[in-house]
């Protein structure tokens, strides 16, 4: 198994724009920062959909003001919350790729500068920069255990009795449910699963800013699809990514007239089959993706997430980093909070 970020490479952000899920039609113009062989991943945003780290509330203060707010400058990996390097390459080259980023967001028409998802050390070359960090917060599965029966092991009694019973009542179901890879991944496959994320953005009311041409292009050496199926037809999928290090889920989507038959099946195909799938193969990390206060009591920790903001107008920009300021803090109240919440025992 590889050790190649899945999604934070080269090949992947091709994917995105070749099948047009990302371009100047979408809202997303690419505008990548080169030197020696190293990129800065960076896109010309004209909204803020797709992005998972919200600055809505900045937008909507500009527009109250009747100041532009779009276009931004963004560096992150398009429709996906997950942590990975910001920049591809020599990492001795981030600092001058990200000064070459920021004098070009000084120069142009451009209100304001993001980057989502970034570590530490990122975090410190960018503060040298002037950006201001921003926390939210993820659920992560640490894996640190021998099977799922050892992970229900250090569990609280009445959680470990709702998680068995969650999954005893899909095994009883009669679905047939299979992890995918590789080979198994075919184009008829990835096609069924387009419809699937069709469902699902539908019910949601969204943009279907993924083509049928991304998911068929995707590289099957690092991406999984957990199927479940009657004796005749599939009724929900789930799609990963993955490397030795980390399993990141993505999307999900079940047929509607199946949505109320079965009512855990969001659970065992996006949560319980990803751990079974970390443990089976010895990944320490499994990011189930945004959101989802339901995964807490599922045994995914609530853990910090960075992002860095840039705004050109001096004083809004003042007005911005207070109110990142008050919310750091509640974050870090709020992870405190959910952490009393965990259904490990004490």
């Amino acid at each position: 198994m590889t050790n190649s970020h899945p999604l934070a490479n080269r090949n992947f952000l091709k994917i995105l724009e070749s099948s047009g899920s990302v371009g100047e039609q979408t809202g997303w113009l690419a505008h990548h920062f080169e030197y020696n062989n190293s990129i800065l991943p960076s896109y010309i945003k004209l909204h803020s959909y797709g992005e998972y780290i919200f600055d809505w509330n900045w937008a909507n203060f500009y527009q109250s003001h009747q100041i532009p707010y779009y276009p931004k400058l963004l560096h992150a990996i398009p429709f996906s919350p997950v942590n990975a390097p910001k920049f591809l390459g020599n990492k001795d080259d981030f600092s001058r790729l990200a000064k070459k980023s920021y004098d070009f967001y000084q120069q142009h028409n451009l209100s304001s500068e993001h980057y989502l998802f970034i570590n530490d050390q990122e975090e410190i070359l960018l503060h040298e920069l002037g950006f201001v960090t921003q926390l939210t917060h993820q659920y992560h599965f640490h894996n640190e255990y021998e099977s799922f029966e050892h992970f229900l092991d250090f569990l609280r009694k009445n959680k470990r009795k709702n998680i068995k019973k969650e999954r005893k009542l899909i095994a009883q179901s009669n679905l047939e449910i299979e992890r995918l890879t590789r080979d198994q991944l075919t184009d008829e496959l990835l096609e069924e699963f387009y419809i699937f994320y069709i469902s699902t953005i539908t019910k949601k009311g969204a943009y279907p800013y993924l083509t049928k041409s991304f998911f068929t292009s995707l590289d099957k050496n690092q991406t999984m699809i957990v199927k479940a199926s009657t004796q005749h037809e599939a009724v929900a999928m789930a799609l990963f990514f993955y490397n030795s290090e980390a399993l990141y889920g993505r999307l999900w989507g079940i047929m509607p007239e199946f949505e109320n038959h079965y009512p855990y099946l969001h659970f065992e195909l996006c949560y319980y089959q990803g751990i079974d799938y970390c443990l089976e193969k010895k990944i320490p990390l499994f990011e189930a993706g945004a959101q989802g206060e339901h995964k807490l009591l599922r045994g995914f920790k609530p853990v910090i997430i960075k992002s860095a903001h840039h705004i050109k107008i001096p004083q809004a920009f003042e007005i911005i980093q207070q109110d990142i300021k008050r919310k750091n803090e509640q974050t870090l109240k709020d992870i405190e909070i959910l952490k009393s919440y965990l259904p490990y025992k004490s």
